[in-house]
C-alpha cells in the first residue's frame, strides 16, 4: 500500500471491481498505507499491521478462511505470501499475481540480492500461482526465459487507469506557473530515482535555449539533479517542482510530456498522458511504452542505446509539428480504462476457477 505504481494499479483494479459489483476486500499486509484514502467506500479494507510480508502469513491464512474468497489477487512481492498462506486449503481460491515491473531492472542488484529476489520471491511464487498477469510481453519472454517456464502461465493485461477521473481532474487543478508562459515547455513526472534517468531531460535543454522545463515528483537524487542544472546554468529554465497531487493540469499545459525512463514495464504517467490527448517523447524503454505510442500519431519514441540529450532535444522541437488525433485519443482510453482492464481479470480468474 506504498505510493508506487504497482500497489496503486492494486487499488485502482479493486475498486473498479466493486464498481463491477463484485464483493472486493483490499488486504494490506503491513503497516504502511499511504493509498487507503483512494479505496472506494465499497471496498472493504483490512490492515494486519505485520513487520514484513512473511510474517503476515497466519493473519492472512486466517482471513482467507473467513472471507472465503474466489481469487487473490496480488502484486509481486506479495505473491509468495499468498501461496504459503492458502497452502492446503480445501476451497483454495485463484491466485494471480501481478508483475508491474520488467524482470529486466533485476540485473541492477548485486548478485547475492539478485539471486535472492528471484529464489524467494520470482520463482516460488510464480511457479506456485494460476497465473502471472504481466504488463507487457516483453516481461512474459524474459520471465519464461528467467525462471524457465512456459508462456501459458502468463497473461498480458494492461495498468487500469481511471480515464474519468483522470481527464475530471487535468480541468480543476491547476498548472505549474512555468509552464503557462509563452515559451515552449516540457514536463516530465518521475521520481528523482536513477531508473528515470532525470539528468538526460536536464541535459536536453541545453540544446533547446527557448524551453522550460518542470519535474514533478521528487527522490534521492534531488541533490545531484540540482546540481547538474546549476552546472548547466538552467536555474532559470528548469525547476524541480516536487510531487505534485494532482498533475493532469500540468500536463495538459505543457507542449510535451517527455519520459527518460531507462526502463519500464508499462508506464503510467505515459498512459495517463495519452489519455489527456498530450503531446508526449520517449526514450525506448521496453515494449510497454512503444505499445503506449503505437497508433498514437502525437507520440515519439527516440532510441534508448543509450538515449543521448541531443537526440532528446530534437525529437522534442519535432514533437511541436505532431497531430493528436481524437479518433486514437478515444481508442487509447478504451484499451486502458479501469472497468475494460477489471473485466479483463474476472476473465482471466475465470478460466482458471
Amino acid at each position: 500500500m506504498e505510493v508506487a505504481g504497482a500497489q496503486r494499479v492494486l487499488v485502482t483494479l479493486a475498486n473498479s471491481l466493486a464498481d463491477l459489483d463484485h464483493d472486493v476486500h483490499l488486504i494490506n499486509l503491513t503497516g504502511r498505507a499511504p493509498l487507503v484514502d483512494e479505496i472506494v467506500p465499497r471496498v472493504e479494507y483490512h490492515q494486519l499491521d505485520a513487520s514484513r510480508a512473511l510474517t503476515a502469513v497466519p493473519a492472512l491464512r486466517a482471513k482467507l478462511k473467513e472471507l472465503k474468497p474466489v481469487s487473490v489477487i496480488s502484486v509481486m512481492q506479495g505473491g509468495y505470501t499468498s501461496l504459503m498462506a492458502t497452502a492446503g486449503m480445501k476451497d483454495r481460491p485463484v491466485l494471480v499475481a501481478g508483475h508491474h515491473d520488467r524482470p529486466q531492472s533485476l540485473e541492477a542488484l548485486g548478485r547475492f540480492d539478485r539471486h535472492h529476489a528471484v529464489a524467494a520471491s520470482m520463482a516460488a511464487a510464480y511457479r506456485g500461482v494460476d497465473v502471472t498477469a504481466c504488463v507487457c510481453q516483453d516481461s512474459v519472454d524474459e520471465l519464461c526465459e528467467m525462471l524457465r517456464m512456459t508462456p501459458d502461465r502468463f497473461a498480458v493485461l494492461p495498468n487500469p487507469v481511471d480515464v474519468n477521473d483522470t481527464m475530471r481532474l487535468s480541468l480543476t487543478g491547476e498548472a505549474h506557473p512555468m509552464l503557462l508562459g509563452p515559451n515552449p515547455s516540457v514536463v516530465v513526472v518521475a521520481s528523482h530515482t536513477p531508473k528515470k534517468k532525470l539528468n538526460l531531460a536536464i541535459e536536453a535543454m541545453a540544446h533547446l535555449p527557448e524551453h522550460r522545463l518542470v519535474v514533478l515528483g521528487d527522490g534521492p537524487l534531488r541533490p545531484e539533479l540540482e546540481a547538474r542544472i546549476g552546472e548547466l546554468a538552467l536555474d532559470d529554465r528548469v525547476t524541480l517542482a516536487g510531487v505534485w497531487p494532482n498533475p493532469f493540469p500540468s500536463m495538459l499545459a505543457a507542449d510535451v510530456v517527455l519520459s527518460t525512463s531507462e526502463s519500464e514495464a508499462l508506464p503510467l504517467g505515459l498512459i495517463e498522458a495519452v489519455v489527456l490527448g498530450a503531446k508526449i517523447v520517449t526514450t525506448d524503454s521496453g515494449s510497454g511504452t512503444r505499445e503506449i505510442v503505437t497508433d498514437y500519431d502525437a507520440g515519439l519514441v527516440v532510441g534508448n542505446d543509450p538515449a543521448d540529450p541531443v537526440e532528446i532535444a530534437a525529437a522534442i522541437q519535432a514533437a511541436t509539428d505532431l497531430e493528436v488525433r481524437p479518433d486514437q485519443v478515444e481508442a487509447k482510453r478504451k484499451i486502458y480504462d479501469r472497468l475494460a482492464v477489471a473485466n479483463d481479470y474476472l476473465d482471466l480468474i475465470e478460466r482458471f476457477r
